[in-house]
Formats: C-alpha cells, structure tokens, sequence
C-alpha cells in the first residue's frame, strides 16, 4: 500500500465515526430540543390550535418516544455534539433579538418569537448540561 492509500484509507476510518456521532440518539436529541424551540415559537406567534403548531406537537412526541427508545438500548447521546449545536441556536437567536431590537419594539411578534425560542433552547440546554438529556 502506497502513502497515498494509506492516507486516504486513515481519512475515511477517521471520518465513519464522526459521521456516525451525528446519528442516532444524538441527533434525536438535538433535533427534540430544536423542534421544542420552534414550538415555543409558534405558540407564541398563532396560539394552540394553529396546524403548524399541531403538527410540530405531533412531531416533538414522535421525537421523544425515539429519544426514549434509544434510551432503553443504551444508545450513547454525545453531549458535546448535542451543547454545540444548541450553543450555535442561541447564539443566532441572541443575535436576531439584537437586530430586531433596534428594528422593532418589544411587543412586537418577532421579538416575542425570538425570546420564547431562546427561553426554550436555555431550557433545553440546562437539561442536557445538568440531567445528561432533555425531553420536554
């Protein structure tokens, strides 16, 4: 086997593992706390019965019974992953609030959207940094 080989057999070993972190468990969890975030958000802009806030209900509970379930086949959630994702939602959300600050007031429907999504994904986060999950 040449260097060439080798290097880009050890770039693909290297590469399955990260790829594989992403899936399962992990991204169940960071898909619930995202989709959580949302519903938070449309709650806030339409109210209980809207279609989109349904179905994102109907959504956040297939999620959690996933998220359960990989939970009783001990399947490994990566927190790390799981903590930068969520960091990366907040810190675009906080920079929304900042730009909708100057553009709008504080009782207006972006605003109230934005903090209700940012109080969900700190939520969110608390949970997975101190309990190790969240499931809302």
């Amino acid at each position: 086997m040449n260097r060439r080989s080798f290097v880009i057999a050890m770039m693909s070993f290297i590469a399955v593992p990260r790829a594989r972190a992403q899936t399962g468990a992990t991204r169940t969890q960071i898909d619930l706390a995202l989709a959580s975030a949302s519903l938070a958000a449309l709650r806030t802009r339409y109210g209980e019965s809207y279609p989109d806030v349904v179905a994102a209900r109907e959504r956040i509970a297939s999620l959690a019974a996933s998220l359960r379930e990989s939970q009783t086949h001990h399947e490994a959630i990566d927190l790390a992953a799981v903590t930068s994702a969520l960091d990366t939602e907040l810190a675009d959300v906080r920079a929304r609030l900042g730009e909708f600050g100057t553009r709008c007031g504080g009782g207006h429907p972006d605003m109230l959207t934005a903090r209700a999504r940012e109080t969900a994904l700190v939520e969110a986060l608390s949970h997975v940094t101190s309990d190790g999950i969240f499931l809302p």
